[in-house]
């Protein structure tokens, strides 16, 4: 019973309270600033185009607790729409392009995963600097990631032919209703994904590997395994994020995943994903995406200038990126702390 309490207080310590109030104070303003924002029909506007990004964050936010970073997500997503497209334009059926795009998706995935692992067992830490050895660790994820970006934006222009946007009209016709339907599943699927790295040995696997400073004390399998796992559901989930875009705008544009990459590393931070990894409430996320939905339609309704409101986005989610870090670090030496006390009373 203590255990199980101790746990349940350990996670609850882990949301982002400060971005939870400040989202309140935030919501409270813009009731009476912009309420169309609260109106079914703005509700429905936010929930629609916060989907995808929800998708991304929960990829992004998985491969962050396994203490890395996947830079190459926006490039999957608008690649895998652009495959997609590009076969569904030369006669192939829409299921068959669905999951040739998924399917690449996951490969891209697997890759990823298999050298960002290889190259962490081949690391050799500095056990005298940990900050040193946290940056040792992630720089493999953070440049494999970004020649693999780099490569498959390679492949979306062979694809796209130069061509900025590819219209299927008359082959992607989605009501609705249908969306709103699905925006439900991906809610549900972050719930999901949430229980599995709560209770079962992949997510404690996950959460081992990003609180490791050393993994060559894992066995070599379970780092292998469990960093291909998460970067191919980040890869899957980008693939999945860029369909609904498609189903939602009826086309295909090579330009649909700007932006994001940066976007989704810091509203994983202020739902309360350590950057360091290890740490963080999974579904705390949701405040994450929501803040950052929340305030994007807030300033475009009060008529903000499209690239001043980015960078008063940018600055708002460092800000709260910053204090949730901080956050996240006085928990984690209270926690080593209490631990190292208990081994010396023992």
């Amino acid at each position: 019973m203590n255990h199980k309490k101790s746990f349940f207080q350990m996670r609850i310590a882990e949301l982002p309270f400060i971005t939870i109030f400040f989202f309140i104070v935030m919501c409270y303003n813009l009731y009476f600033m912009a309420p169309f924002i609260f109106t079914p029909a703005g509700l429905t506007n936010m929930v629609l185009q916060m989907t995808p990004f929800l998708l991304l964050v929960m990829g992004q936010a998985a491969v962050m607790l396994s203490g890395n970073v996947d830079l190459s997500i926006g490039a999957t997503m608008v690649t895998s729409s652009l495959i997609m497209g590009a076969l569904i334009n030369r006669g192939v059926g829409l299921g068959v392009a669905i999951v040739v795009a998924l399917l690449f998706c996951i490969a891209i995935g697997g890759i990823n995963g298999l050298l960002v692992a290889r190259c962490k067992l081949m690391l050799l830490p500095d056990t005298t600097s940990k900050i040193f050895t946290l940056v040792k660790l992630k720089l493999p994820a953070i440049v494999i990631t970004l020649v693999i970006m780099k490569v498959v934006i390679g492949l979306g222009g062979v694809f796209s032919d130069g061509i900025r946007w590819i219209p299927l009209h008359d082959l992607l016709r989605v009501e609705r209703s249908t969306l709103l339907t699905i925006s439900f599943l991906v809610f549900l699927l972050s719930l999901a994904v949430w229980i599995v790295l709560e209770v079962t040995k992949i997510g404690k696997g996950i959460y081992a590997l990003g609180n490791a400073l050393n993994v060559k004390e894992l066995p070599k399998v379970a780092v292998i395994l469990n960093t291909v796992k998460v970067y191919m559901m980040s890869a899957l989930c980008a693939g999945l994020a860029g369909l609904f875009i498609v189903f939602r705008l009826g086309g295909v544009s090579s330009l649909m995943g700007t932006g994001y990459v940066e976007l989704t590393i810091l509203a994983a931070i202020i739902g309360g994903i350590s950057l360091r990894g290890g740490q963080g409430i999974f579904v705390g996320i949701l405040i994450g995406v929501l803040y950052e939905q929340v305030l994007r339609t807030g300033l475009n309704i009060l008529g903000v200038d499209v690239l001043f409101a980015r960078t008063v986005i940018l600055m708002m989610l460092v800000i709260f990126a910053i204090i949730n870090t901080a956050q996240s670090i006085l928990i984690r030496r209270a926690r080593e702390k209490v631990s190292s006390q208990a081994s010396t009373t023992l």
